[in-house]
């Protein structure tokens, strides 16, 4: 409850800021910043029935250029958790993006999206009275590509979609890739 109320005023502070400046700015036209905040949630049953659930938070700060070119830097945070075994994981990302605007009109625009960046993770599993502690760092690559869809002038929705090439481990210690579907606001000055 109280995160949703605490998102609900970040919109509504967001759209009004944007609109106290005044005018659509095309989302590829011109020089402009864009910085905004992502996140997702997952909660879900697996195949034994055992409780699963993802949180993640993100924040973009970036620079449109000619063409559509948009170089973006990114911090990241993650806390996952599983019911069975008792299993908590947290990471933090660092990214630097490429991103490649496309624009069709003035309030839509998608985009392609290459970048990478370091992620640093900690995993707990508890089974019984034993906790086993893992503290991992690694590089990530991710590719990707979006939505952003201006509501007000200068601040609209942005729809993410990454793959994320070895930002996870599996139980031998081995790089996964994962998937990851971000929701946010943005504002473009």
């Amino acid at each position: 409850m109280r995160n949703g109320l605490l998102s609900a005023f970040l919109v509504v502070g967001l759209a009004c800021d944007a609109m106290a400046q005044g005018g659509y700015i095309p989302v590829i036209y011109a020089a402009n910043k864009e910085y905004g905040l992502s996140g997702s949630y997952l909660k879900q049953k697996d195949a034994a029935d055992n409780g699963t659930s993802d949180l993640t938070l993100m924040g973009h700060w970036g620079i449109t250029m000619p063409l559509g070119l948009q170089p973006e830097l990114e911090a990241g945070w993650r806390k996952s958790t599983t019911d069975v075994p008792d299993f908590q994981a947290r990471d933090y990302t660092l990214a630097g993006n490429l991103l490649w605007n496309l624009s069709p009109f003035n309030s839509l625009s998608f985009f392609g999206l290459a970048g990478y960046g370091y992620i640093g993770a900690k995993t707990e599993t508890k089974v019984g009275t034993v906790t086993t502690t893992l503290t991992d760092n690694r590089w990530f690559s991710q590719f990707g590509g979006g939505v952003k869809w201006l509501l007000v002038p200068n601040a609209g929705i942005r729809l993410d979609y990454r793959y994320q090439n070895g930002a996870t481990l599996n139980a031998a210690g081995n790089k996964q890739s994962r998937h990851v579907l971000l929701l946010g606001v943005s504002v473009f000055q």
